[in-house]
């Protein structure tokens, strides 16, 4: 029934000017559900937040959302300090699929950077969805993905998912 009439909406990266009033709104709905006062971002977040390649789109951004909630003290606004460091250092900065090889980021001739940036952006994209799938039960969530719970907690860590 819902494909009666599709909506196509670009990745979140192709939408920059999106990023800052969909993260606005998602700290509202966050700071609610903590029962803490946070004004807003500061600009200084936002900026990496807009920077950022943004490969688990909106879910993605949720989630850092959500950490930056948790780690911003009341009545404070979020600053680049409370983002993950994956996102300052360009780790989402993957090319879009349209984007041409040579702007990947300077991969050698092998390619081998680009791959390593491409699994783990996928591999951090599976997890969020499986334990979004498992309503962030960790334990459900590694046995559907065929990983023992330690294995995927580190996986976790690695890829600052918690």
């Amino acid at each position: 029934r819902l494909s009666t009439f599709p909506i196509q909406l670009p990745a979140l990266r192709e939408r920059r000017e999106d990023i800052g009033p969909i993260a606005a709104r998602m700290v509202q709905t966050v700071a609610r559900r903590y029962e803490k006062k946070i004004p807003g971002i500061g600009a200084d977040a936002l900026t990496v937040l807009e920077a950022y390649g943004w490969p688990g789109n909106v879910r993605e951004l949720h989630n850092e959302i959500e950490r930056a909630c948790a780690l911003t003290p009341n009545g404070e606004q979020i600053q680049a300090a409370q983002l993950s460091p994956r996102l300052s250092a360009g780790g989402g900065a993957a090319p879009t699929p349209s984007a041409p090889a040579a702007e990947a980021g300077g991969a050698g001739a092998s390619g081998l950077a680009n791959l390593r940036e491409a699994r783990a952006a996928f591999e951090a994209d599976f997890i969020r969805r499986a334990l979004s799938d498992a309503d962030s039960n960790v334990t459900r969530a590694a046995r559907e993905m065929g990983l023992s719970r330690v294995a995927l907690q580190k996986k976790m860590k690695d890829y600052g998912l918690r």
